[in-house]
């Protein structure tokens, strides 16, 4: 823009070709702002999984291999949620997106004893 007012100061070039000029000028600068909002949304869905596994390695990197009891401590680093289904299915999502899941009587029998 600064370059274009120079232009017709010192010239006074014809107007209608300043303004195209000008119109090249704006529509460069509407791309380049769309792209640089697409390469921000990018970044920010790549970190968001980064942050994610960060927790969880913090949450279980104190935690024994072989547990004696349950941590709550290391379930809340690892699943995501829980659901009981309907059909009498639990379903664990862990924050990692996968899931497990099985016939509710058969998992509490399972790990209750």
């Amino acid at each position: 823009m600064r370059k274009a007012i120079r232009e017709i100061a010192r010239n006074a070039a014809d107007l209608r070709v300043l303004n195209e000029r000008n119109n090249g000028y704006l529509e460069r600068h509407r791309k380049a702002t769309e792209r640089k909002m697409a390469l921000e949304t990018a970044k920010r869905k790549r970190k968001s999984p980064a942050g994610i596994l960060e927790t969880f390695l913090r949450g279980i990197a104190g935690s024994p291999r072989v547990l004696a009891e349950f941590d709550g401590k290391l379930w809340t680093a690892a699943i995501d949620r829980a659901t009981v289904t309907p059909d009498d299915r639990l379903v664990f999502r862990f924050k990692d997106g996968t899931e497990v899941e099985g016939q509710a009587r058969h998992i509490l029998y399972k790990y209750a004893g």
